[in-house]
């Protein structure tokens, strides 16, 4: 009689992009944070989980056909994933879906965990794969989701290398507040991801990303992380009134009057959260009630700031 599978019983945080949206694609720097709000956990014999076979039946025939590739060594033992899954291994969520938060990318990282034959050190290593597991959900992906959930840390992308910031204490008073508005809209990464291909693939379009966005986010990340929090603000400030012009198609109508209320009277500015499309949106004020006044913000994201980081 074979033993039954046993996986890990530890939580799976969900994430926020908070900086280098789209822009990480051309090649500028990005920051994820772990948001413990939402999780993801194995849980056994739970008959509330249902259908949850519509995602997985095809995501494992999508690792069986990427490891029958030449190029790619099996970094997951299948035949245990199959079986768990026939004992009743399901993964329960808290994690809203669709609305920028990685619920795909908790999913890669709980499979990775529980089902890879033998787990990297070398967070680039770990990256790479859980890149090409994403990949089914989302077309080519940064791969950032599913390694914050993992690591249940910051990750940096930087120069095109993966780096680990190691964030110490928060702080008390922070100097700006963030929440999370939501469209109440799902939205579809994969869809919206070719529309910016193909819109820096314009000659005008590409240099401005190149000369204004990209570095904006870079030293906004640069300041997030040397703890200069006016800096910071200066910065959220520019890459929203950029991202409200040129990523046009990614701000739903109703949200777009609230983004340019806010960049009109300047007490507070929004900001996509990932792919943008619908979901959540990030909202920035200085004044807490600012935040909490605006319609549907139902997070406010209060372990943003931090005394200090090294790498």
């Amino acid at each position: 009689m074979r033993n039954q599978v046993s996986l890990p019983q530890r939580k799976y945080p969900a994430k926020l992009l908070f900086l280098g949206e789209y822009s990480v694609l051309s090649g500028s720097d990005a920051l994820a944070l772990p948001f413990r709000r939402f999780s993801g956990v194995w849980v056994q014999g739970d008959d509330t989980l249902t259908g949850q076979e519509k995602v997985l039946e095809p995501f494992i025939k999508y690792l069986d056909k990427l490891f029958d590739s030449d190029d790619q060594e099996a970094f997951l033992d299948l035949t245990k994933m199959k079986r768990a899954f026939e004992e009743g291994w399901r993964l329960k969520s808290s994690i809203p879906v669709g609305v920028g938060l990685g619920s795909s990318g908790m999913l890669c990282a709980a499979v990775y965990d529980a089902f890879a034959t033998k787990k990297n050190s070398e967070p680039g290593q770990t990256h790479r794969m859980l890149q090409k597991m994403e990949a089914f959900f989302h077309g080519r992906s940064s791969g950032m989701d599913p390694l914050v959930s993992f690591l249940e840390n910051p990750v940096l992308l930087q120069d095109k290398k993966t780096l680990i910031p190691k964030i110490h204490d928060t702080i008390e008073n922070p100097p700006f507040f963030t929440g999370l508005l939501d469209s109440k809209i799902k939205r579809n990464t994969a869809a919206l991801v070719p529309l910016y291909r193909k819109k820096v693939n314009e000659p005008e379009s590409e240099l401005v990303l190149k000369n204004d966005y990209i570095p904006s986010v870079n030293r906004a990340i640069s300041a997030y992380l040397n703890h200069q929090p006016e800096n910071l603000w200066l910065e959220l400030r520019q890459i929203s009134l950029f991202q409200y012009e040129f990523f046009e198609p990614m701000i739903p109508e109703g949200i777009r009057g609230i983004w340019q209320r806010g960049m009109l009277d300047e007490t507070y500015y929004l900001k996509l959260c990932g792919a943008g499309g619908g979901g959540y949106f990030y909202v920035f004020s200085k004044k807490e009630e600012t935040v909490k006044e605006l319609p549907n913000v139902t997070a406010i994201v209060e372990d943003l700031f931090i005394s200090k980081t090294h790498q």
